[in-house]
């Protein structure tokens, strides 16, 4: 049995044939961690309309509300006919990319963070998508979601 989980922080392929009570346990807890999380984020969706919409009824404000979906940041960069093109890595490979292949380039020659500095993702408490590398301080946004319990491992790219 395969259990696959997603969310735009992080995919979770596990193979539950091998594990142990006490590891299916961990991560049914971790489950149950995305789902308050994304149950609190909800919530906290709800209260915003629910607030605009009051507030527009009042007849004084008109507020305007835009979901966007969340844009992974590009992970390759490549220059076809003169224009720089990035790709996120994800979806169908753009065909100026796939021709750059053909050509003989590897894929990894057109990775923008070689390094791999970019470590963690996570939403702030603007509900941006922001990265850390690992090193140095802990944003702000991301200790917090630490101090409620969340492991750092939740957020890992």
């Amino acid at each position: 049995m395969t259990v696959k989980f997603e969310d735009t922080n992080e995919s979770i392929h596990l193979s539950l044939k091998n594990h142990s009570l006490a590891e299916m346990e961990s991560i049914a807890q971790r489950l149950n961690e995305y789902i308050e999380a994304f149950r609190i984020e909800a919530e906290q969706e709800e209260k915003t309309l629910q607030l605009a919409k009051q507030l527009e009824l009042s007849g004084n404000i008109k507020i305007s509300i835009k979901r966007t979906a969340f844009k992974r940041p590009p992970k390759y960069q490549f220059k076809y006919n003169g224009e720089i093109k990035t790709w996120a890595g994800v979806g169908k490979m753009p065909l100026g990319l796939q021709e750059l292949l053909k050509k003989g380039k590897k894929l990894e020659d057109f990775l923008i963070d070689k390094s791999g500095t970019a470590k963690y993702m996570f939403k702030d408490s603007k509900g941006q998508m922001q990265t850390w590398t690992g090193k140095g301080k802990k944003p702000h946004d991301l200790e917090a979601l630490l101090v409620k319990g969340f492991p750092l491992e939740n957020f890992k790219i």
